[in-house]
């Protein structure tokens, strides 16, 4: 309305109004990022909003020929304003509400509960696309299964079961050269990809988890701590550059050879 009234009649009132723009739109632009780190959305559009009406009040009161009508307009105007103000708040924070619930959905669908490794469904996705790639990179696909963890369960509990799980997926997700490569994809059983590297580096890897699960004291509470191994399986495409889509039945043998030979220890397929 400021705006309007200057472009038609420059008298006191427009000016008002127009200074009224720009001083709203300046202490708007000042107290925006103050107000969002020390109140909620809700009650800074609460504070602009009262600003914003008190600027309006006082064009009304002092500037206008409308002094019998000012309060009421005011009032109607307060009304209003604030009527709109929880509506748009409610729809905006009813769809920043199904903008998160469907971000956690999505999560919870590609992530492990217990780890917060990517889970099987994610392993699935990321393999396809480094097989069906147009120009694949070089990739070594390892496979960890936890030694004897059945006894674990057996003899403490599945909730030391659940310790041990997420020992052991710190340990990993601390030692994978990127953890976004490494996934839960059994109950006790883990994968890691290692592209666009050398079969010796990835087997240097696997090592070095091996050597890091072994060291590891996992404490369980009112008993000592305990200790667990894991078993290897190693397949690279640098032995089998033709056959990407068997590389985790390869790592899978290899696993299985590992378990056989004694466990705690890594095999190559």
């Amino acid at each position: 309305m400021g705006l309007l009234r200057f472009t038609l009649s420059m008298d006191a009132a427009a000016i008002f109004g127009l200074l009224s723009l720009l001083v709203f739109a300046f202490i708007s632009s000042l107290f925006i990022p103050f107000l969002k780190r020390k109140w909620s959305d809700k009650l800074n559009l609460i504070i602009l909003n009262l600003f914003s009406l008190l600027l309006s009040s006082v064009n009304l009161l002092v500037f206008q020929d409308l002094t019998q009508f000012a309060i009421v307009i005011i009032l109607l105007t307060t009304f209003f304003s604030f009527l709109t103000l929880f509506f748009v708040s409610y729809v905006i924070h009813d769809m920043e509400r199904s903008r998160l619930a469907r971000l956690e959905e999505k999560e919870l669908a590609y992530t492990d509960f217990l780890t917060g490794l990517a889970n099987v469904r994610s392993f699935n996705q990321l393999f396809h696309q480094f097989t069906h790639a147009e120009n694949p990179p070089s990739l070594n696909l390892l496979i960890l299964d936890i030694d004897f963890f059945k006894n674990v369960n057996d003899t403490y509990g599945h909730s030391v079961g659940d310790k041990v799980l997420q020992d052991i997926a710190h340990v990993l997700r601390k030692n994978a050269p990127n953890y976004d490569y490494l996934f839960r994809v059994g109950g006790e059983e883990f994968c890691l990809l290692l592209p666009k590297i050398t079969l010796e580096e990835a087997s240097e890897t696997a090592e070095k988890i091996r050597e890091a699960v072994e060291n590891l004291l996992i404490d369980i509470g009112s008993e000592q701590p305990i200790s667990v191994t894991i078993s290897a399986g190693l397949a690279s495409s640098e032995l089998h550059p033709n056959e990407y889509l068997k590389l985790y039945q390869m790592a899978d043998k290899a696993l299985y050879s590992a378990k056989k030979s004694g466990r705690n220890r890594v095999a190559v397929y």
